[in-house]
């Protein structure tokens, strides 16, 4: 499965970070069905994996209406370092001037 974002494509969308590899990337944090995504953040890490496992003992993940329902992730790995920074700052970008407007991807 994907989640399209811009022209991007994360894997995903996750209800756990079991499957989420241990490297660097950006994870888009969602809420909403899966016909229907609403983008709530973006945020980059050097460990997917251990950062996402510590968001949701902190965070009340998949819970009340508010919370965040799934997660999708970009692998750094997957372009040169210096597109990767570029596409970070495009993703980021982006959701700022969509926050207005929830920005939802189908």
């Amino acid at each position: 499965m994907s989640v399209t974002l811009l022209k991007y494509r994360f894997d995903g969308p996750f209800n756990t970070c079991d499957a989420i590899e241990s490297t660097e990337g950006v994870y888009a944090i969602l809420k909403g069905s899966s016909a229907v995504l609403e983008v709530i953040d973006l945020r980059h890490s050097l460990d997917l994996n251990a950062e996402l496992a510590e968001q949701q003992k902190r965070e009340d993940w998949l819970g009340p209406p508010h919370a965040p329902t799934s997660i999708a992730v970009l692998y750094a790995y997957e372009y040169d370092a210096s597109d990767f920074e570029a596409i970070i700052a495009e993703l980021t970008d982006w959701l700022a001037i969509t926050s207005q407007s929830p920005a939802l991807v189908a």
